[in-house]
């Protein structure tokens, strides 16, 4: 089996690429920028290395990584798009059987994976889109959250169609895997991969301040 995972930004994408590598079935990792591909440490891009992935097992597009934070661009809205296109056009030059990807830069990556025969799996680190919509409507508050209404509709519409070229899920919870179910998946594509702690990090405090204001 060999696995190939896409993913513009982190999130926890680390441990996932970590873990495939390390059972010899990660083919290749894709990001707009990782600084494993630069042959010097720079401090300033500590953040933007992804363990000790090697840099042939990595293809990232720097200059459009850079372009973003220069001119400030809303990855969501120009750079997850290109992201996704330009990921699914170099798709067939690696092999593999499954394609893992995020959401909002993974439909047409998807298409194509689905052309070339792979399974696809969204590693879904939010909720189903159309619980966000309910949400939007019964908080009013919720939106400030979020973003202007417009804009919404139509990230859920790139939501929408890549589902159509998902064949599994990865969600974080039951609770998120519940909201799955609701916007229409079965429940034999969905996996539950809880987020862990080392408990052993963390101990309560003798007593806590409890002030008037709001829960920050």
């Amino acid at each position: 089996m060999k696995v190939v995972v896409s993913h513009p930004d982190k999130q926890h994408s680390p441990a996932l690429i970590r873990v495939l590598h390390q059972a010899g079935i990660l083919t290749q990792f894709f990001t707009l920028f990782a600084a494993n591909r630069i042959p010097v440490e720079v401090p300033a891009l500590r953040k933007r290395k992804f363990g000790d992935i090697p840099p042939s097992r990595i293809t990232h597009f720097p200059i459009y990584w850079t372009l973003g934070r220069v001119l400030n661009w809303d990855g969501y809205r120009r750079m997850y798009p290109w992201f996704d296109q330009k990921v699914g056009k170099t798709l067939e030059k690696y092999p593999a059987d499954i394609v893992i990807s995020y959401e909002n830069a993974n439909a047409h990556t998807f298409k194509k994976a689905k052309e070339q025969g792979k399974i696809t799996v969204l590693d879904l680190a939010a909720v189903h889109h159309h619980h966000y919509q309910a949400l939007y409507q019964k908080y009013p508050a919720y939106r400030n959250i979020l973003t202007n209404e417009s804009y919404f509709k139509a990230l859920n519409e790139q939501k929408k169609e890549a589902y159509a070229y998902t064949d599994y899920w990865f969600c974080l919870s039951s609770y998120a895997k519940k909201t799955l179910i609701a916007g229409g998946l079965r429940p034999e594509q969905i996996f539950i991969i809880n987020l862990g702690t080392k408990l052993d990090l963390f101990q309560a405090k003798p007593s806590y301040r409890v002030d008037d204001g709001p829960l920050k």
